[in-house]
């Protein structure tokens, strides 16, 4: 996807994301002690709902490729112990256990399959002894709907492909398992993007 051009965009289609945002964050259940890490922040949408939450997590960490995307989250006003920064979800520079709690919402929508597994296991490897990983993925509702909504988004990847070519809907269970990572806790979302929500619990 081309992000540079999207991402003064991207807010506009928040309110379809929020509903499993929230679900995400119900399934992950944030603590005072925690340290958080959001890969793929995008502009900061997760962290500003996370923001929401009292009290705040001890340290929020939300990394991202597109430094556009960066720049409109660090405007959002996030809270002090929250930061944004450039980096690479498939190879991250924290240390193994650095993390209480991992977020990956909709990323793996939007890279090959390869390096979604890849991601995952990066995100596996960064988190502490019993620390918690939620993904949020875009799926397919259920029949009827699932055939309608998966050439909508296809007939959207041939006609905008500098925006949505890089966007596709995925067996998010089936990347869990080709990942090694077993499912602790699930969260079905219809509201909105259709949306599942796995977590996993190092």
């Amino acid at each position: 996807m081309n992000w540079q051009r999207l991402a003064p965009l991207y807010d506009l289609q928040l309110v379809l994301e929020r509903p499993a945002l929230r679900a995400a964050l119900e399934l992950a259940r944030p603590q005072p002690h925690d340290r958080v890490l959001d890969l793929g922040t995008g502009t900061g949408a997760l962290l500003r709902e996370l923001a929401r939450y009292a009290p705040h997590p001890a340290e929020v960490v939300g990394v991202d490729s597109s430094q556009a995307m960066i720049a409109k989250a660090r405007a959002a006003g996030l809270p002090p112990r929250f930061r944004v920064e450039l980096g690479d979800a498939r190879s991250l520079k924290f240390a193994a256990d650095r993390f209480d709690l991992v977020f990956c919402a909709y990323v793996v929508n939007v890279v090959p399959t390869p390096d979604a597994i890849a991601i995952l296991v990066e995100a596996e490897r960064v988190l502490a002894p019993d620390g918690r990983l939620v993904v949020v993925a875009a799926v397919a509702p259920r029949p009827p709907l699932a055939r309608a909504y998966r050439a909508l988004w296809s007939g959207l990847a041939r006609a905008l492909p500098s925006l949505f070519g890089g966007f596709r809907l995925v067996d998010l269970e089936m990347l869990f398992a080709r990942a090694d990572l077993d499912v602790d806790g699930r969260h079905t979302v219809r509201i909105g993007y259709p949306s599942l929500c796995l977590r996993y619990r190092a």
